[in-house]
């Protein structure tokens, strides 16, 4: 409550539970994306066959050197959506919006970008950080006695 007895209430609850889904949704992708990316990563190694899920046809030591990658990307991937679920609590985006927006909106596309089977989640996190950039006005809520206000 500020000097007059005004009360700023903003509400921003749009950009908390899209970044919210899009930070769990990222963070679910990408576990279950650990196991598909090291058979894609292994087969691209191994002469640029295409996508194949198939075991047999991919060498060991080009798997092995796709499971390395996955994991370095999945690391990758696990600490920028830690980074979103972060900035998009509501004490995040109530202390400085803009700041928290940009980081948000910054991780959604980056994350697009890097991985494009990520596309939900990075769909919603830039709506996300769309939405918390834009200036909200205030609604106020006057304290008083009576029918008396202090503007």
């Amino acid at each position: 409550m500020n000097r007059k007895g005004t009360n700023r209430l903003v509400d921003r609850h749009a950009e908390y539970i899209l970044g919210l889904l899009g930070a769990i949704f990222g963070l679910v992708g990408t576990l279950i994306w650990l196991f598909v990316d090291s058979f894609i990563w292994g087969s691209f190694i191994d002469g640029f066959r295409g996508i194949n899920l198939d075991s047999d046809d991919i060498s060991e030591g080009s798997l092995n050197i796709g499971i390395i990658l996955s994991i370095i990307q999945s690391i990758l991937l696990i600490s920028f959506y830690i980074v979103a679920l972060v900035k998009a609590l509501p004490s995040n985006l109530q202390k400085n919006h803009r700041k928290s927006g940009f980081w948000i909106l910054f991780i959604g596309i980056g994350t697009t970008i890097f991985n494009f089977f990520m596309l939900l989640p990075g769909i919603l996190l830039i709506i996300s950080g769309s939405l918390a950039l834009r200036e909200k006005k205030g609604e106020e809520v006057y304290q008083g006695i009576g029918n008396e206000f202090s503007n």
